[in-house]
């Protein structure tokens, strides 16, 4: 493993992975090929071909992929949620994607609305008779969570959640998540909420630039950071 870290960012998965870091190679005797560098700088350190992990802002990582495949027209999308989890059973409200369309909130409730083909990008409230402009679009009815975790997949098992808003004494149905688990292949993030001691799936998020939430497990993390950048990396290469 090889990591290039950004430099001008402070970011949680940063100081994590540089503990990380330090904790592989005390554990195990040996060094790990490491550098900072800043977005600016990127390419004076990198090849097409080159194998270095990176870690830092979501348009650090995309750049570091374009340069390591020779590939400068793709952008993944953002997941959301996978066709395969949107199910009332396990998001417990209505939606669906809308792809290469306008969208017109014919209801006469808000909704929420989030961009499907930019990571982080567009996202908010349609109130009814608004219109999205013509795009891929995430749309789901709108909801409250009493509560917010994420949760984090690795080799096919849920390793750890993470509380980030709302009440720390609620339940999570484990059963519920790992039928999730099962059913979505990879390393990612999951992200889970509680509404009336009921669980569902609010997102999932591909394995790179996410929020860690105190998630520290220095055993496992380098390598769910390598398993997210091969996952992205086969991205670039099979759309060149």
């Amino acid at each position: 493993m090889k990591f290039i870290i950004q430099e001008e960012v402070d970011f949680d998965f940063i100081w994590a992975t540089e503990q990380a870091i330090k904790f592989y190679e005390w554990y195990n005797d040996t060094s790990i090929i490491k550098f900072k560098c800043t977005f600016n700088d990127l390419s004076k350190f990198l090849d097409d071909g080159d194998e270095f992990i990176p870690v830092g802002s979501v348009e650090f990582v995309h750049k570091t992929m374009q340069i390591q495949t020779g590939n400068n027209n793709y952008e993944p999308n953002q997941v959301n949620i996978p066709d395969e989890l949107m199910l009332f059973k396990f998001c417990g409200r209505t939606c669906c994607n809308y792809m290469g369309q306008r969208f017109i909130n014919k209801s006469s409730d808000p909704i929420f609305y989030k961009s499907i083909s930019k990571v982080k990008g567009d996202k908010g409230i349609l109130q009814p008779d608004e219109t999205l402009d013509k795009g891929d679009w995430f749309i789901s009815s709108l909801i409250e969570f009493d509560s917010e975790w994420r949760g984090f997949v690795f080799e096919g098992s849920l390793v750890d959640v993470r509380l980030y808003s709302g009440g720390f004494r609620e339940r999570l149905d484990f059963d519920l998540i790992d039928e999730m688990v099962l059913k979505h292949k990879g390393t990612y993030t999951i992200d889970i909420g509680t509404i009336n001691g009921k669980t569902y799936l609010i997102e999932v998020h591909r394995f790179y630039s996410c929020g860690l939430y105190g998630f520290n497990d220095y055993t496992k993390l380098l390598k769910m950071l390598q398993n997210g950048y091969l996952e992205l990396k086969q991205l670039y290469t099979n759309s060149k």
